[in-house]
């Protein structure tokens, strides 16, 4: 006995009997015998063809159930051979057009194996990797994004705490923060912090242990966080009074993307711990490793130009006198012993004036200083 299965755009497949009983959504139309075709018009027929021989093979060799938190792209450590070639073979576009279809016919096994080949893809990752993965264009702001990220999540707090009271805190905290707190708080405030620290440290939904009371987060123009240690932050000339002087613990640079955010914090992590040492004025030399240490020539060459120049912009706004120090040492290294014309095509300068007026100020200029 078969039964007949139509897509959306017009093909038509014959599904054994037991087969199409894995369909939830037909099947009780199956078993009372009132029906024997169906039109699925939300389901293509490229899709339908990979459905049915997903049935097909279940009907005699059943997938194993999948747990709740498969959380690694090799989803052969959860199905066998079959499954797995099945949904591997399949492109994101195909595997989400496969969630809709398997949920819209209500077959859950093939529903979790679809999602389990999603997850693993947006697990732990930001918006903007998620976007970037799957080619999502994006319809807010970064600010936009984190002002509904953060509305959500306290939101949700507010409401399961309306009915289910978080105690009050004692401080500092000399346990571990389950030891006061269900574990639905802990798990709450534990998930906040390790995937946004900015939001954490917004709704001040946070416990005064010594971990958290020490960590500081820059926020970059982009709305990105990057989380350092309180000494390293004191570093930052613009932000070591409110440090010292207050409770903030977040901090945002509307004027400093987050690639140069990063190149910072990288700066201040290890020089919390190694003080750069002075820089000798001027440079001895056009080799930035005759005037600092390797590491902070290493840390310092591996930016082109136009992002050296970034750099030095963001040590002077944000006040550490060091890094703006290592970063104009590098210009100078790049400068010393060049002629203007040299110079010029280093930063890619155009010229002001014609070759005959510039053979004039030469001249003129070697006059005014008697060499000639």
């Amino acid at each position: 006995m078969s039964v007949e299965l139509i897509s959306s755009d017009g093909f038509v497949f014959d599904v054994d009997y037991n087969a199409a009983l894995l369909i939830g959504a037909i099947k009780r139309q199956l078993k009372d015998g009132s029906k024997r075709a169906f039109s699925l018009p939300t389901v293509s027929g490229q899709i339908l063809k990979k459905v049915i021989s997903f049935i097909k093979h279940n009907q005699y060799h059943p997938m194993r159930s999948l747990p709740d938190d498969v959380c690694t792209n090799n989803i052969y450590q959860y199905v066998d051979k079959w499954h797995g070639d099945f949904i591997m073979s399949m492109d994101y576009q195909g595997v989400f057009e496969m969630i809709l279809a398997a949920q819209d016919l209500d077959i859950m096994s093939l529903f979790e194996l679809a999602c389990a080949r999603i997850a693993p893809l947006v697990l732990w990752k930001t918006p903007q990797q998620i976007r970037d993965t799957f080619n999502i264009e994006e319809e807010f702001t970064p600010e936009q994004e984190a002002l509904i990220h953060e509305e959500n999540r306290l939101v949700e707090f507010i409401s399961y705490n309306h009915l289910n009271p978080m105690r009050e805190l004692p401080k500092p905290l000399k346990m571990d923060l389950y030891d006061y707190v269900s574990k639905w708080h802990g798990d709450f405030i534990s998930s906040m912090y390790c995937e946004s620290q900015q939001i954490l440290l917004k709704s001040k939904i946070y416990s005064n242990s010594e971990t958290l009371s020490m960590a500081v987060v820059l926020e970059s123009s982009q709305g990105d966080a990057l989380q350092v240690d309180y000494d390293a932050a004191l570093m930052l000339g613009s932000i070591s009074e409110q440090l010292k002087t207050s409770a903030q613990r977040l901090f945002t640079f509307p004027k400093i993307e987050s690639s140069l955010m990063k190149k910072v914090a990288s700066f201040i992590m290890y020089h919390q711990h190694n003080p750069m040492k002075s820089i000798e004025k001027p440079i001895p030399s056009n080799n930035i490793y005759d005037a600092v240490e390797v590491w902070d020539a290493d840390y310092i060459t591996e930016l082109d130009i136009a992002a050296l120049f970034d750099l030095i912009l963001a040590a002077n706004q944000l006040g550490i006198k060091s890094l703006e120090d290592l970063g104009c040492a590098a210009a100078a290294a790049l400068m010393k012993g060049k002629t203007l014309e040299e110079i010029r095509e280093t930063f890619q300068i155009p010229s002001e004036f014609t070759p005959e007026e510039e053979k004039q100020i030469c001249q003129h200029n070697r006059l005014a200083d008697g060499s000639l």
